[in-house]
């Protein structure tokens, strides 16, 4: 120790001295402007430190990844640790939307696949323990209403799942909802792999592994979303959308009957502004596909031959 305290006032000594001989020569705003720099790369040195240990050769996204579902749990330690050791709003942004990646996959026998039980799991618990407004904090309004509307059918959807649900049409598509080519692979045409990715298609999420140099190569501007992507946004979010859901729940009707729910919901989805929106981004072919089954048939599964 009285090593270490000596090399210090040695080390201080010596930089008095510079700075006397500096400003001696007329450069003392660059000396200043120096020291700045210095002290800048000192807390970004130990910012690094916190995040990727003390070699530096952690992973940042396994760290923000278990602060994530630790924050569904009430401990909320992990995150605080990571918004002081990344300063920067964008970049800790990121780093949160591309560890969400997790929470989208848990329970899921896949990486990186979305899975609904486990989704909804996860964000009852950011709101349960009173945590969620730290999470939506870190990522803006746009994102945090997407996920919140995630929430909203993904619950509904597991509560229909978990009742006595009707028969036909509205219940395949509670039972396709999350399936491979079901409602939200039509709506998003990306894959439950990559849900995650387009929900929060408007923040740069990077992968799978979250490096030093991938946060430090992060793009400076959002990413333009497109059209579909938007307007599956507003379709999802739609009351429209989440009747259907809902109707999906309760006692069996007649077959008669069910046929008048499919077209009650079925003329409500389509004079609703947000499927209008959502409809013109579709292909030739899904629209054809839907002149010959139906919105509720297609979203179902109908029109690729899956029977229900």
């Amino acid at each position: 120790m009285r090593k270490t305290g000596a090399l210090k006032q040695l080390y201080a000594n010596l930089t008095a001295d510079q700075e006397q001989a500096v400003v001696a020569a007329g450069m003392g705003d660059k000396w200043q402007a120096a020291k700045k720099l210095i002290g800048v790369r000192t807390t970004m040195e130990d910012a690094l430190t916190g995040l990727l240990g003390k070699d530096l050769r952690g992973d940042i996204g396994t760290k923000a990844s278990l602060a994530i579902r630790n924050l569904a749990k009430g401990d909320a330690k992990g995150f605080r640790a990571l918004q002081q050791d990344i300063p920067s709003p964008r970049i800790r942004r990121e780093v949160v939307a591309t560890s969400l990646r997790d929470a989208f996959s848990q329970g899921s026998r896949k990486e990186n696949e979305f899975h609904l039980p486990g989704f909804v799991d996860w964000y009852q618990g950011l709101k349960s323990s009173g945590t969620l407004p730290m999470m939506e904090r870190e990522l803006g309004g746009r994102t945090s209403a997407n996920l919140r509307n995630l929430f909203t059918v993904s619950q509904a959807v597991r509560q229909a799942r978990e009742s006595s649900i009707q028969t036909g049409r509205l219940n395949a598509f509670i039972k396709q909802f999350d399936a491979d080519g079901g409602v939200l692979d039509k709506i998003y045409r990306h894959g439950k792999g990559a849900l995650a990715t387009t929900i929060l298609g408007h923040i740069p999420v990077v992968g799978p592994t979250l490096s030093y140099g991938a946060v430090a190569g992060m793009a400076a501007k959002e990413a333009a979303r497109p059209a579909r992507s938007v307007a599956a946004d507003r379709l999802l979010a739609s009351s429209e959308f989440r009747s259907v859901v809902k109707q999906a729940k309760g006692a069996r009707l007649s077959e008669k009957g069910q046929q008048v729910v499919n077209q009650k919901m079925e003329t409500r989805i389509a004079n609703s502004p947000a499927w209008k929106s959502f409809y013109r981004t579709l292909t030739r072919e899904e629209k054809q596909a839907i002149a010959r089954v139906g919105i509720i048939g297609w979203f179902s599964g109908e029109a690729d031959g899956t029977e229900y």
